[in-house]
């Protein structure tokens, strides 16, 4: 049995994982649902990544469901890409840090200290 993960978009944002999976649940069998969350509102997005099981199961719920008004929001149904930077491997090589050459500078700059700074504006 394939696996896929559908992208669902535009949701309205009050629904929650098991209204998602009664409407995508029509389609095939429905694994994991990953409902997008703001983590510092905790609200939903709008967004979600769900694992939908079975032959053509996919491409039947994004053929019935991509562009359908429901809730008052008008759905977007994809196939979801893969996250490129999450699946890239690390370098195997260690990166090599050289130090800054830092070049004494032609001009001495006169620093003032303490009392010397307070009063050198006076005595001029």
């Amino acid at each position: 049995m394939m696996k896929n993960i559908l992208y669902v978009g535009n949701l309205n944002y009050k629904i929650d994982e098991n209204q998602l999976v009664g409407i995508l649940g029509k389609f095939g069998k429905i694994g994991k649902v990953n409902l997008i969350v703001d983590p510092a509102t905790k609200k939903n997005k709008g967004i979600a990544f769900v694992e939908i099981f079975g032959n053509n199961s996919a491409q039947k719920a994004i053929s019935a469901l991509d562009g359908k008004i429901i809730d008052g929001r008008t759905l977007k149904l994809s196939i979801a890409k893969e996250n490129k930077a999450k699946s890239k491997p690390l370098s195997e090589k260690p990166v090599k840090l050289e130090k800054a050459k830092l070049e004494p500078t032609k001009k001495k700059i006169k620093r003032k200290k303490g009392l010397d700074l307070l009063f050198a504006n006076i005595s001029k």
